[in-house]
């Protein structure tokens, strides 16, 4: 598994660089602290092509993103409908609980993430 926490204002490259680096077929993404304002519409679609790379490493694999503000929430909602054709499921999440249970890890209350 691969988790990404962010922290303050988020950069396209920043997140550019963690697609490039997923190795796994799971991933959890925690934007709780992020900072999406500055993402523009071709940003996210940039992001999403970068998905659809290596694809047989990401098969059958799930990626959460935890997103509970508004604008990290939509952010994360209009990637979900650019990648609907890569290999693994994804879904975005308010809370980090429903994150964690829908991935089969434990809560984060435990001190894992």
């Amino acid at each position: 598994m691969t988790v990404f926490i962010a922290g303050g204002e988020i950069t396209v490259n920043e997140v550019s660089e963690v697609i490039k680096s997923v190795q796994t077929k799971n991933v959890l993404i925690d934007f709780r602290n992020a900072v999406l304002g500055s993402f523009r519409p071709d940003d996210i679609d940039q992001l999403s092509k970068l998905t659809l790379q290596n694809p047989e490493i990401r098969l059958g694999g799930k990626t959460a993103i935890v997103a509970p503000n508004d604008i990290a929430f939509e952010v994360a909602r209009i990637f979900k409908n650019l990648t609907v054709d890569a290999p693994r499921k994804l879904k975005v999440f308010r809370m980090m609980v429903k994150a964690t249970e829908w991935l089969g890890i434990e809560d984060v209350n435990n001190g894992i993430y």
